[in-house]
């Protein structure tokens, strides 16, 4: 039950802190999506999307 909420707190907090791309980039990379298919599936440059993922990882 705590580990739950602890759950809920995290993910509360990511979707504060998140930008509405970044989501969307989170999401399809917890699909598998590499980078070069988010550049596709989103109609990114490539540099974009390296962007959005370094902002998830710093």
């Amino acid at each position: 039950m705590l580990d739950l909420a602890i759950s809920q707190l995290r993910l509360a907090e990511l979707n504060r802190i998140l930008t509405r791309t970044e989501k969307v980039v989170l999401n399809l990379l917890v699909k598998g999506y590499t980078r070069n298919q988010i550049t596709e599936a989103l109609n990114m440059s490539p540099n974009t999307v390296r962007f959005h993922v370094r902002g998830l990882f710093s």
